[in-house]
């Protein structure tokens, strides 16, 4: 392999966040840079649900939850228990496909891929997890690309070669973001986030240089995306207001909670991660596009999927018969049915949680372009793994983006 790979994730980069920036081409002068040089997703979208652990899942695996079978929690009918499936991935991995070919990797704290290809004290396919904040994780990276070496917790890893895939996990904007500063108003949370994008983009600038010190930035692909927005909520959940509307279509027994108690029955069971809900009819009512149109009226509602919907979305059919997203600001929350501060999530529907900021640059891909179509999260490790000549990932449901490559490549590979 004579190519490079740098995938970093910044969990919780809501496309708006760069958006909302004065002038987000100086603030962010490196992504900017990475934009100019590469290919930028004006349209990227994350999956459903939009929850930290599946997501990043999915996005290695090239598969929302149909083929890793994550969609964070879910009601099992023969247990009648309510099942959290932390970092469960059914699917391939990058890494996995990588350790079949015996290409050597790096992931720091990339969580997805630890004992899925990577694992601790490996060397060849090496997972650390540095904890701390952005400035631990980067500079990690930078001294792995500098000196071909890493130091962690009084071990150092030293290397001939630089592997030619590294991975970087970052999640200052998603913790910074759920606003447990208590910040009073959106607008401060929100630049509260930026502050810190910032400062990430400070340290991206010296992992450019350092691949221009070692002349393989030109052969170098870095891929920058995400698992997910956010959306902030707070005030009164309205889960009680949903439970009213539900009898009101005629279920008589309509519970909310997120474990059961043994032997509880229920004609309507709501379970809520925070932000949207998953319903689960304990018989499946012949016609729920009747019953979505009735709920639509509530005007605390802002979308619904049913189960019709859930396999063009690439969401397993354990997440429910209907998923229900409220509008910004409010939330069904069964935990804690009152929020009284600003706090803020990615469980929902809402464009904010699902419109995400992507960029990809490489050798062999257009530059300085805008990429107007609709992408999927999944879509870019796929890929990735196509242009580095690797084998398919056996689950992956992303698309190829083959669309991104330069012409003179598409000629030459006679397509």
């Amino acid at each position: 392999m004579e190519e490079y790979f740098i995938y970093i994730n910044l969990d919780g980069f809501g496309k708006y966040y760069f958006d909302l920036l004065y002038d987000p081409f100086q603030s962010l002068p490196y992504i900017s840079y990475l934009i100019k040089e590469g290919i930028y997703f004006e349209n990227a979208y994350t999956g459903i649900p939009s929850i930290t652990f599946p997501m990043q899942c999915a996005i290695l695996s090239g598969t929302y939850s149909v083929g890793t079978h994550n969609c964070y929690q879910y009601w099992d009918g023969k247990l009648n228990q309510i099942v959290y499936q932390g970092r469960q991935n059914d699917a391939e991995t990058l890494g996995e496909v990588l350790r079949k070919q015996e290409i050597g990797f790096i992931s720091i704290q990339q969580f997805a891929l630890e004992d899925r290809g990577a694992e601790k004290g490996n060397k060849k396919y090496l997972y650390i997890q540095p904890s701390g904040d952005y400035e631990t994780r980067f500079d990690l990276l930078i001294q792995l690309i500098r000196d071909h070496r890493l130091t962690i917790g009084g071990e150092s890893y030293r290397y001939l070669e630089l592997p030619h895939i590294m991975c970087l996990y970052i999640d200052d904007l998603d913790a910074i973001g759920h606003n447990k500063e208590r910040y009073k108003t959106e607008n401060k949370r929100i630049e509260a986030v930026q502050r810190r994008l910032i400062q990430i983009d400070e340290k991206l600038g010296e992992v450019i240089g350092a691949l221009k010190e070692k002349g393989i930035y030109d052969k170098t692909y870095i891929l920058l995306t995400t698992d997910h927005g956010m959306v902030s909520f707070k005030g009164m959940s309205y889960v009680g207001r949903l439970i009213k509307a539900i009898k009101r279509l005629g279920f008589n027994k309509v519970i909310a909670c997120n474990t059961l108690k043994e032997d509880e029955n229920f004609d309507v069971l709501i379970t809520s991660t925070g932000i949207e809900c998953q319903i689960y009819f304990k018989e499946l009512p012949s016609d729920l596009e009747t019953i979505r149109q009735r709920l639509k009226q509530e005007t605390y509602i802002e979308q619904i999927l049913i189960k019709d919907e859930f396999k063009i979305n690439g969401i397993t059919d354990q997440m429910g018969d209907m998923i229900i997203s409220p509008k910004e600001g409010k939330h069904f929350n069964v935990e804690y049915r009152y929020i009284p501060n600003l706090m803020a999530s990615h469980d929902s529907l809402n464009e904010k949680a699902q419109h995400i900021f992507s960029v990809l640059k490489g050798p062999n891909l257009k530059k300085g372009y805008t990429y107007e179509k609709r992408v999927k999260n999944i879509d870019f490790i796929p890929t990735i793994a196509y242009l580095l000549g690797l084998p398919s990932l056996k689950n992956a449901t992303g698309t190829l983006l083959l669309d991104l490559l330069e012409e003179r490549r598409f000629y030459e590979e006679g397509r």
